[in-house]
């Protein structure tokens, strides 16, 4: 997301010949508790256009095309995008999901802030900006944070590098380092060199940047491969390699 904002807004400013930020702030992915939390992240985004008074009202809303709104009401126009996701938490059917969702955006359309602010146990309670639920979850996702950065610190410690993390996948799957790179469709040197994508960047904390440079290869590249490397050691059952 890094990389496609920064392209785009260079994009744009060289288009328009203007120079400085396009975007107010950096993206956020937020971790999010279900239900109630995850329903008002979804009023919070799509009611976006109508409080900024880009729409008057909701009938302009569903024509706005650069909303997900548009995707609920229209039916979704991207294969990535499950608006059965969204629905399902408004109703069993599509009518009747339909029907609760306007409902729920009609009760939420004035204006409010972020970071979100919910009722916990008839207290409030403003969760940190990377995570959204309750008390409990808030703490226990960022205590999740807080021991992978532990055990990052102590894998870089130890000397574990992108170099290590190769050998050791290498001798596991028992083929040369020299494998890695070669062109080609060779299944076993590509799966090895997924996972090794995914516990530099999971484990270790390696940007993609830095492992792309490493590997001559493009951010979004070895993005792709993280996801492939999560899914073949899952499908391998490789024990931790550390």
């Amino acid at each position: 997301m890094r990389r496609l904002n920064s392209s785009y807004a260079r994009y744009y400013n060289k288009k328009y010949k203007r120079r400085g930020f396009l975007f107010q702030d950096r993206y956020k992915s937020i971790a999010t508790q279900e239900f109630n939390y995850f329903r008002e992240l979804i009023k919070y985004i799509h009611l976006n256009p109508l409080r900024a008074g880009i729409v008057r009202n909701f009938t302009e809303l569903d024509k706005y095309a650069w909303c997900s709104h548009y995707d609920i009401v229209n039916g979704s126009r991207f294969d990535w995008y499950f608006n059965h996701e969204v629905m399902k938490r408004f109703g069993n059917t599509k009518v009747d999901s339909l029907k609760m969702y306007y409902k729920f955006l009609n009760e939420g359309a004035l204006p409010f802030d972020y970071p979100l602010k919910f009722k916990v146990d008839d207290d409030d309670y403003l969760g940190d900006e990377r995570v959204v639920g309750d008390p409990e979850f808030v703490r226990n996702a960022l205590l999740l944070d807080k021991n992978y950065q532990i055990q990052r610190k102590v894998l870089k410690n130890n000397g574990v590098t992108i170099n290590e993390v190769k050998r050791r996948v290498c001798k596991y799957f028992e083929i040369e380092l020299s494998q890695l790179n070669r062109p080609g469709r060779n299944s076993l040197s590509i799966k090895a060199r997924n996972i090794i994508f995914y516990y530099c960047y999971i484990d270790l904390g390696y940007s993609l940047s830095s492992i792309g440079d490493h590997f001559k290869l493009s951010s979004s590249a070895v993005s792709y491969g993280v996801e492939k490397g999560r899914k073949a050691i899952e499908e391998t059952r490789i024990n931790s390699i550390f």
